[in-house]
């Protein structure tokens, strides 16, 4: 996914809905039909592909400012819950908050009832920080207005923080 020349082919392959047969199965890729479109621009245009650095559990490629196509490292049978949920949230209710999944690739057998996500393209979204920097700033936010108020002898208090604490142990 370094090459920008295999970054194309993905973004090729996907444009025009290829299947690739193997001895077992076979590798499908297909396209949000409008989301698509709407993203990609000009044909003629090159994406120029870039490798994202920080991910741990999937490798992401961004397409200019079009796309960002995350390829899964750990498998799992059938349909992605990042890919269903995309769908849903793409194709039956529409929802302006979240990245269109706009194309996946896919890996199908005739063993299996549902195809194996490989990777899915979504709409490119700048990232305007994480959840858990999020999280500090409001909670430092909410706590300098409250200091001198009651806030601080709640009972919830305690727990929430100690959450905190165990969220970003966690994700170290």
């Amino acid at each position: 996914m370094i090459e920008q020349r295999f970054n194309d082919a993905l973004l090729k392959a996907m444009s025009r809905r290829r299947r690739f047969k193997g001895a077992n199965g076979e590798m499908v890729t297909t396209h949000t039909k409008n989301v698509f479109r709407i993203l990609r621009g000009p044909i003629q245009e090159n994406l120029e592909s870039a490798l994202l650095p920080g991910e741990q559990s999937n490798t992401s490629v961004v397409y200019g400012n079009r796309f960002k196509f995350k390829m899964f490292r750990r498998l799992e049978d059938g349909v992605s819950p990042e890919l269903e949920i995309g769908r849903f949230l793409t194709e039956k209710e529409p929802f302006p908050n979240t990245a269109p999944v706009a194309g996946v690739i896919e890996y199908k057998t005739r063993w299996q009832q549902e195809p194996v996500t490989l990777g899915v393209l979504h709409g490119y979204v700048h990232n305007e920080g994480d959840a858990w920097r999020y999280t500090l700033d409001s909670l430092v936010a909410t706590l300098s207005v409250s200091w001198h108020s009651q806030a601080w002898k709640h009972p919830c208090l305690p727990g929430l923080l100690y959450w905190i604490l165990l969220t970003k142990t966690c994700h170290r």
